[in-house]
């Protein structure tokens, strides 16, 4: 058969004697073939049409190379390829040079736009640091490209963006300070690039690699449990409003400062018994917190570790806690059952109140309380029972000797309190913001009432001040607006002064202070600013 490389040949012999003769059969046409044009992009050429033949490949049109195009930046990133502009940035970045003169830092934005772009590079010099609080409350900013000039993100950089929905951490950076991303409650992807030397990504989770340390998470983390956790750091996801639950993996052995604070959404929590401690305000106001399990391996509880948990109603502390922070459970307004494991050396539980055994402290009350007049108590600890609402009255056994700053402050249904005879001093704002307080009864061993300890108590409207007080702090009755009517028991010898060291001042009228009426005056305003003492 003839091809269009070469003649055909068709050969005629004769069935008798075999004589045969040969024609030769022109070359047939190339079976033609359209080579399609390829339009260029910004990062490969392209080509003409060309043709060719489909039978012998022969090339009959050849195409030729069409020259790569401009990139089509938008924004500072190019539309078809993604690459970023290194010359773009946007505007209402603040940049500020180095002391050295040697590179820029981004240190504020007061733009109002969804994407922003920081540049590699500005005015000749490289941008490598994003400062502390740089973009602090960019409610509008949805989305942010960091170039990979970038090495250090500072403290709070992001802080309050709550429109913040995704972050990509460039190679190029090796340290990103605490609290960077805290507040940006719709963060939902976080990754680092895989070639970043200091920190990886999983599970939505920025890593510190070498320490274990997970620094950063957002409302769809998954904290690895490959062991490649070993800590959550400081305020990792404060703020996170959208995280409803999270599994601590047995690999974690502590939960950091502010770890979980302001996490509204979160409903239950259970603390695996490889963590050892719970840092200071890890669970602060996490408001929807109904059920916390604490493993048998916690040996310490921070100060205010729970405080503001409205819907925590009942606590268990296991025998290994050894130390329970100041406030650890203040403002827990639904808490009403509060219970420490038997086995425990430190604390124990009575009357619904956390008791340290050995100092005889109450450390810790709810709505349900009862200081119990057995001894078992002589000091009501600091903030105690602060932001009780439930707390109705109290009543302070004779055995109490102490009660300690804030022990009551912001109970704000508390109307009753009748403090015994063995009481000697009265803390710093002890019943500070005590609004619905309208009944008070001093014992008579109380020698000092400190400051501001009944500010705010606006339904007291009268009070006795003992004879065994010597001395009362500054601002003790501001703000008591209903208080007409104190009586001192002993007016003699009393004089004010404005710092609480002096050793003289200005003396107040015994007949004055005998006077009920001129002595509430007296002590809601015409001298509540000073230090009172008397002898």
């Amino acid at each position: 058969q003839p091809t269009c490389e070469q003649e055909g040949v068709m050969t005629y012999t004769c069935t008798r004697c075999g004589d045969s003769y040969t024609e030769s059969i022109p070359m047939t046409a190339h079976t033609e073939v359209i080579d399609e044009a390829v339009e260029p992009t910004c990062t490969q050429t392209g080509l003409t049409e060309g043709k060719h033949c489909s039978v012998c490949g022969e090339v009959l049109v050849e195409q030729e190379t069409l020259p790569t195009i401009d990139h089509n930046y938008v924004n500072g990133v190019c539309t078809m390829c993604g690459k970023p502009d290194e010359s773009y940035a946007t505007n209402g970045l603040v940049f500020t040079i180095s002391n050295d003169g040697t590179y820029y830092s981004v240190t504020d934005y007061t733009g109002t736009a969804t994407e922003v772009y920081i540049p590699s590079a500005y005015e000749g010099l490289p941008v490598t640091r994003i400062g502390g609080s740089a973009f602090e409350d960019c409610s509008s900013l949805t989305s942010i490209t960091i170039p990979d000039s970038v090495t250090s993100i500072g403290y709070q950089a992001f802080y309050n963006c709550d429109s913040l929905t995704s972050v990509t951490i460039p190679d190029s950076v090796t340290s990103i300070r605490d609290e960077a991303f805290r507040n940006c409650g719709n963060l939902t992807s976080i990754t680092v690039a895989s070639g970043n030397p200091v920190y990886h990504s999983a599970g939505n989770c920025i890593i510190k690699t070498e320490s274990k340390t997970l620094i950063v998470g957002c409302s769809n983390s998954v904290i690895p449990s490959d062991g490649s956790v070993t800590s959550i750091g400081r305020g990792a996801f404060s703020g996170c409003s959208g995280l409803t639950s999270i599994t601590i993996p047995d690999s974690v052995t502590s939960i950091g400062f502010e770890a979980f604070r302001n996490c509204s959404s979160l409903t239950s929590i259970t603390i695996p018994d490889s963590v050892t401690s719970i840092g200071h305000y890890a669970f602060h106001n996490c408001s929807s917190l109904t059920s916390i399990t604490i493993g048998n391996g916690v040996t310490s509880i921070g100060p205010w570790a729970f405080a503001y948990c409205d819907g925590l109603t009942s606590i268990t502390i296991p025998d290994r806690v050894t130390s329970i922070g100041s406030g650890a459970f203040a403002f827990c307004s639904g808490l009403t059952s509060i219970t420490v494991a038997s086995g425990n050396s430190v604390y124990h539980s009575a009357g619904n109140c956390i008791i340290e055994t050995e100092s005889k402290t109450l450390i810790a009350g709810c709505k349900k309380s009862v200081i119990l007049a057995d001894g078992s108590v002589t000091s009501i600890g600091e903030r105690a029972f602060s932001g009780c609402s439930g707390l109705t009255s109290i009543m302070i056994p004779d055995s109490v000797t102490r009660i300690g700053g804030q022990a009551f402050s912001n109970c704000s249904v508390l109307t009753s309190v009748t403090i015994g005879n063995g009481v000697t001093s009265i803390g710093n704002s002890a019943f500070y913001n005590c609004r619905r307080l309208t009944s008070v009864t001093i014992g008579n061993g109380v020698t000092s009432i400190g400051e501001w300890a009944f500010y705010g108590c606006s339904s007291l409207t009268s009070i006795t001040i003992p004879d065994s007080v010597t001395s009362i702090g500054t601002r003790a009755f501001s703000n008591c607006s209903s208080l007409t009517s104190v009586k001192f028991v002993n007016p003699n010898g009393w004089w004010c002064a404005s710092s609480s060291w002096a050793t003289s001042g200005t003396s107040i009228s015994s007949s004055r202070l005998s006077n009920t009426s001129t002595a509430a005056e007296y002590l809601t305003s015409t001298y509540r600013t000073k230090y009172w003492k008397r002898g």
